[in-house]
């Protein structure tokens, strides 16, 4: 388990040189890689002495990170936004044989702002199929999520760590990212957020940009945030308020700069609190 307000204090890790700007990128990869091989292996705990959790479809491979090779904090996205099959070598799934294939030229606008702001994407993270569903566990391509609690149980068993955003809730709370992007329809992010022990936040409809996210239904799906909390998902919502929102973007509400901007400035004092 990652300590929390993470994101505030590995921003400032790196900003004194206490480590160097790859090290939580490289922690996370490697948690990652013993994660997926120790589901594909069939092993009851991993490395980490957690039950593996399956969150992650896929994962993004060192030389594929940045544009620049610059490594910033590790970011998980939910398997229905888009991202650059140029830049990241990975498909955009939505954990369905039927996308299996899909590889988009481009990232989605959340995934883009977040990488602007210092993140780097570490995985694509375990869905419901098409985002239908509440469990994370109606996944032909990749397989049900395991939540990372479940051995605490009393009686040991595998647990569902809710859904559709059971890998994004997951992977946080298994420590495998610093913070990931979810979507929410009708409780896709929240609920698998508490059932994962984490904070997990669904923004007003249409204050971030739904352009990249595979729609389940326009009228309702939310690019939704999870970190482990309420201070980190601040950091992540301000890295997000775009004041220079696009003007053909019609999935965003239309306000004010001024505004977003006093958001923005409000959100840097809870984080900083």
């Amino acid at each position: 388990m990652l300590p929390r307000g993470v994101i505030r204090r590995l921003n400032d890790a790196i900003a004194s040189g206490k480590i160097a700007p790859d090290s939580a990128w490289r922690l996370c990869y490697s948690r990652i890689s013993e994660d997926m091989r120790a589901y594909r292996n069939g092993i009851s705990l991993s490395s980490l002495q957690l039950p593996p959790t399956n969150s992650f479809i896929s994962q993004i491979s060192p030389e594929n990170v940045s544009k620049n090779g610059l490594f910033g904090l590790p970011l998980a996205v939910k398997d229905n936004f888009c991202t650059d099959a140029d830049q990241f070598k990975v498909s955009t799934t939505c954990a369905s044989f039927s996308l299996k294939e899909f590889r988009p030229s481009y990232s989605a606008h959340v995934v883009q702002l977040l990488l602007e702001s210092g993140f780097s994407l570490v995985g694509k993270t375990n869905m419901d199929e098409f985002a239908m569903g509440c469990g994370s566990v109606d996944a032909p391509l990749s397989g049900p999520v395991v939540n990372p609690w479940s051995r605490l149980t009393p009686d040991g068993r595998d647990r569902i760590a809710g859904g559709s955003s059971g890998g994004s809730a997951a992977a946080v709370s298994a420590g495998l990212c610093v913070g990931s992007i979810a979507s929410d329809t009708g409780g896709s992010c929240r609920l698998p957020s508490a059932y994962c022990g984490v904070t997990g936040l669904k923004p007003t409809y249409g204050l971030l940009s739904r352009h990249g996210l595979i729609a389940l239904a326009n009228c309702f799906d939310t690019p939704s945030l999870i970190s482990l909390e309420v201070t980190d998902v601040a950091d992540m919502l301000c890295a997000c308020l775009d004041t220079n929102q696009p003007v053909c973007d019609s999935t965003l509400l239309n306000l004010d700069t001024n505004d977003l901007t006093l958001f923005r400035n409000e959100l840097k004092n809870i984080s900083c609190s």
